[in-house]
């Protein structure tokens, strides 16, 4: 709900508006959980770095003894209603196997889906699931080949990008899956 504060509004005017102020259901649902676990997992895990630089060698993420439904159900013992994972930090390391990137967990020595493994613990523990996603990528500024801030050139971008073997080739070429086509123009900074 908006209310609108105009500069003529004097404090028993501000007091009144103030009152008139209720959340959403949305916001009330998200209240009500009360407990939300943030999960910070990745290869700082294992290096100790508090910060990932991006050029980390994926190797290094190794969790041999990955237990998510213990994770899930010491979260839901404790009362939590949620958990969010971050899946992918600002290093650019992702927790999942990507069919783009090689900066994933199929590049390291556990070959696992961490953000799978999770979301099936968390549903069957009646856990909520989010996940944080990183807007900056250390990975792809820094690392030779990244797309961004490091003198590469603008390119053209299609989503979906198909790879090959893309199992989801047979429903671009009938158009149930549409494709859309960007072009970061340096000229305008627009995209």
């Amino acid at each position: 709900m908006w209310v609108e504060i105009t500069p003529d509004d004097g404090p028993s005017e501000l007091r009144r508006k103030a009152s008139t102020v209720r959340p959403s259901p949305r916001q009330v649902s998200w209240q009500r959980q009360e407990l939300t676990a943030f999960v910070h997992f990745g290869p700082n895990t294992f290096t100790g770095l508090e910060w990932g630089t991006g050029l980390d060698d994926p190797a290094v993420f190794d969790p041999s003894g990955l237990d998510c439904g213990q994770w899930a159900k010491a979260l839901a013992g404790a009362e939590f209603r949620s958990v969010i994972l971050t899946a992918k930090h600002h290093d650019g390391f992702c927790l999942w196997p990507s069919r783009y990137l090689e900066h994933t967990v199929a590049a390291s020595q556990f070959r696992g889906d961490v953000v799978a493994e999770l979301a099936t613990a968390a549903g069957a523990h009646g856990l909520a699931m989010g996940f944080y996603l990183s807007p900056a990528d250390l990975h792809q500024e820094k690392a030779p080949g990244g797309y961004y801030g490091n003198g590469s050139p603008v390119v053209e971008s299609v989503i979906p990008t198909l790879v090959e073997g893309d199992d989801r080739a047979s429903l671009v070429a009938s158009g149930e899956l549409p494709v859309f086509i960007m072009s970061l123009t340096t000229t305008t900074g627009s995209i």
